[in-house]
């Protein structure tokens, strides 16, 4: 299927772009894509074609790109070079699917494991204290405000999840009373 040939990272990148705009992939999610692409763009003897690229090219380049063992430099954290892998796996598998590159060279290439610091729950006094400021706010939405944040805090539902709730996932005769949970659909 590999149909093209010689195109530069940065090409491609721009016709990648183009297609997140296109699937309507939200301004932050491609502003981050530039970014990274624009990264491994710009390394030393990457101006070759993208078929060029290997596995090994590729985890050399994010290692090189964490900073380690350069002073001055920039250095990142394993959560940002995971934004960059995952950029790079999606952006590599689109080029293969598409038929820029013979072959997917991001395929092996694995995020690595980070322990992010647990995130403290609401306690039921902050709850309170954003519903009584929801019910003595004279904003026009305040019910549905109130709603919306009695439902998360009831339920244990997420904000996203809560907002694609419809009235067909309430389940008024069940004991007891269910919300369905549907898949995203992104």
């Amino acid at each position: 299927m590999h149909t093209l040939t010689n195109q530069s990272i940065r090409k491609t990148a721009s016709e990648h772009l183009t297609h997140l705009k296109a699937a309507e992939r939200s301004p932050a999610t491609i502003e981050s894509y530039e970014t990274s692409l624009d990264l491994l763009a710009r390394l030393p003897d990457r101006r070759a074609a993208l078929e060029t690229f290997t596995a090994s090219v590729l985890d050399t380049a994010v290692a090189g790109m964490s900073g380690a063992g350069k002073p001055g430099g920039p250095q990142r954290s394993e959560a940002t070079l995971n934004r960059y892998r995952s950029t790079y796996t999606g952006f590599f598998r689109w080029a293969f699917e598409t038929g820029r590159i013979p072959r997917n060279p991001a395929a092996l290439l694995c995020l690595a494991r980070v322990d992010s610091p647990p995130t403290p729950s609401i306690t039921p006094a902050e709850t309170k204290l954003r519903l009584d400021a929801i019910r003595h706010s004279n904003d026009p939405l305040r019910h549905r405000d109130e709603a919306l944040s009695l439902t998360c805090a009831l339920t244990g539902l997420r904000r996203t999840e809560a907002l694609r709730l419809d009235v067909s996932d309430y389940d008024q005769c069940a004991q007891p009373r269910l919300c369905r949970r549907r898949p995203s659909t992104q």
